[in-house]
This record gives structure tokens, sequence and C-alpha cells, in this order.
């Protein structure tokens, strides 16, 4: 395909048709996990201004410090995306305590995490529930209108005034994490086998809290958003956290369910948002409906890029690509630069590839090699 006119929005079309595109759609801070942290983002404009000053910008997640990437920086990179996502609720102020913790919108409590720069859960709300209790419990609210306050004007915004491709951003953690994040997750997994009638009343619960979330989200913005994306992460770096087996009996219908809801309100492309080797269950992702997948996290086993395009890309969108846990906390900036040729490189043929790393960027990627990450991968044409 010739370079011409497209604009970034009919770039992302293409690529999420499997069209292959003269280059590749960028993605930085579209999704609460292709953002950076805002010690990377104090990092990157002390690297770019001579400055130390401190950026002020809005944290996008409070427990992972993450942030709503400035303008000037997505402009920078010539990224091609543009997020909406939820407010926060009305008719709830959060709850804060002395030494930093705080209950988030579902009453999970989150603590400062030692010396790090993160939060921790320290708090189960339903950890010592039993399934008489849990009708009991002060559910999140998902008709508070704080949820949707801006979103119709940010929206059309971004849809009306720019050419970008605009992501709906599910900020929190959906199904399968959002239940072990409020019920403990050995509790959780526990209940998955030998607790399930538990286990299945608390799954039916949070998803229709999240479907009606999602309704009133996407009957304001849906038929502005090129990808609706969300997270659950079911898997760790080894292997899924639930056998396939389990993942099938368990969860994939809550996930159908969930996505058989997106789709009446959308006709935006579903992303799921799960780090780890999700290979043993990926064609059950595909079963379920999800049409997009970050972040194909290669560190892991069975995950190699080649392998996972030959196999998914038919049937996937594949998103991420560049590895933040080993790779780009140590790699040259001319390492960066060739693993940006050569991801691309696998990752165009066919179509169906945004270019994005594989997870938040953490205060120890150096600087310089996120600018060469980006300069580079917005020089790549392909004839």
């Amino acid at each position: 395909m010739l370079k011409d006119t497209k604009t970034p929005r009919q770039v992302v079309a293409n690529a999420l048709n499997h069209k292959e595109t003269y280059r590749i759609p960028l993605d930085l801070g579209g999704q609460s996990n292709s953002t950076l942290t805002l010690k990377a983002l104090n990092n990157l404009n002390q690297f770019l201004t001579g400055t130390k000053e401190e950026v002020s910008v809005n944290l996008m997640a409070k427990h992972f410090q993450t942030v709503d990437v400035p303008e000037n920086i997505l402009i920078r990179y010539n990224i091609d995306f543009r997020s909406v996502k939820p407010g926060k609720p009305k008719n709830k102020k959060e709850v804060t305590f002395p030494d930093g913790s705080y209950l988030d919108d579902w009453g999970i409590k989150y603590s400062p995490s030692g010396k790090g720069l993160y939060y921790d859960i320290s708090e189960y709300p339903l950890k010592n529930y039993d399934e008489s209790d849990i009708d009991k419990f002060t559910w999140l609210d998902p008709d508070d209108e704080g949820w949707t306050a801006g979103l119709k004007e940010s929206a059309e915004n971004y849809y009306f005034k720019t050419d970008f491709a605009i992501i709906g951003n599910m900020t929190s953690a959906q199904i399968f994490e959002r239940c072990w994040n409020l019920r403990g997750f050995e509790t959780f997994l526990t209940d998955l086998y030998i607790n399930k009638k538990f286990a299945h009343k608390l799954l039916d619960i949070v998803t229709n809290i999240q479907i009606r979330r999602i309704k009133n989200f996407l009957e304001i913005c849906g038929k502005y958003l090129s990808i609706f994306k969300l997270s659950d992460d079911l898997c760790g770096q080894l292997s899924p956290l639930i056998s396939p087996q389990t993942y099938t009996e368990m969860i994939m219908p809550y996930h159908k369910k969930y996505i058989e809801a997106i789709k009446k309100y959308t006709n935006a492309k579903v992303a799921l948002h799960c780090c780890g080797n999700t290979r043993p269950i990926l064609s059950k992702l595909i079963e379920a409906g999800f049409e997009v997948y970050h972040p194909f996290q290669f560190c892991a086993p069975e995950m190699e890029p080649s392998q996972l395009k030959k196999e998914f890309g038919k049937d996937l969108v594949f998103w991420g690509g560049m590895d933040v846990q080993k790779f780009l906390p140590n790699a040259s900036v001319k390492e960066v630069i060739d693993e940006v040729y050569n991801i691309m490189g696998i990752m165009h043929q066919g179509g169906g590839y945004i270019f994005s790393p594989s997870h938040n960027i953490q205060a120890d990627i150096p600087p310089e090699n996120l600018e060469a990450m980006y300069t580079t991968a917005s020089k790549i044409y392909f004839s």
C-alpha cells in the first residue's frame, strides 16, 4: 500500500480488519496497560527538557501510579490513539487512611508497597463471606452518574475534531480478576474448584455490575470507538492461573455474556489485556469473543511472536511487542532500534497489529530507550 493521506483512524481500522497497512498503528497510553508510570513520565520529561520539575498530570490508575500521557508526548511520538474512560463516582467519596492506604470504588483496600512506588491489596472485603452474606455487601453502583461525567464531550471532541482512533478504556479489572480482588487470590481459586456455587454467584454479580457499567458507557460513546478494551489477568508468567478446563467451565460463560452485551452497543473490536503465558487458553479466549489481544508477552514461555502470528493471526489482532520486563530496561539504544524493526517486520505481515509496550513503562526503563523506540517506529513504512 502506498503512503497516502490515510488518517490514523483509517490506518487503525485497516489494521483491526487484518489488512496490511503502509505503516503500523502506534499506541502509548491508549489503555491502562500501555501507558507510563508517573516516575517514568518525569524521567522522560527530564530527558527531553533538561528540567527536574515534576509533570502535573492525571493518574489513570492510582495503585499502579500510571498516568494519562500528556498530549505533547503523544504528538511527539505520532501516537494514533486517544482514549476515553470512566470518571469517578459522584455519590461515593474515596476513603483514605493515615498511612496512605485507601479503599477503591469496590471497597478493596490498597496500601503502599513498602519502599516501592505502587500499592498492593491489603484487605479483601469478601474474604470471610459465605454465600448467604454476599447479597448484604455494599456493591459498587454502576449507575452513578459520575462514571460517565464528561464522557460525551470527550468522545465527540476526539471523533469530530481529530483523526485519531478512540479506545474505550475500562480501566479497572473486569471479571475473574475483580472477583479475586474482592475475595482474595487463594480463596477465590479455591472457590473455583470446591466452592463453585459461591464462585458462580460472585461471578454473576460482578458480571452484571460490569455489564450495567458498560451499557451506560457505550450508549454514550460506543459509536465513536475503534477498540473497547478491558483487563482480566488470567495467567502467570509461566502458565495460566487456572486450567483451560476450569476457564471453560467457570470463567468463559461470563466473558461470553459480557462480550455479547458489549456488542449490543458498539461495533468496536473487543480487546483483552492479559499478561503472562496465555498460549494454553488463547483459543478459548478467541472462542469467548475477544478480537484484540494485548500484550503477547514473549518473554514468557510459549509466546514467541512469529509462532503466535502464524497460529492465531487470522483470528486475533495483536497489540504490544516491546518487552518492558527484561529487554527495554537493559537494552542499548541500538538494540532497541533493531528490536523495533524486528518485531514490526514479524507482526506486520497480514495486518492485524498495533505497536506498543508489553505493559506500562516503568521507572527502570531509560528514557533514551523510550525515545528510540517510538522515533524509530514512527519512521517505518511498508510498500
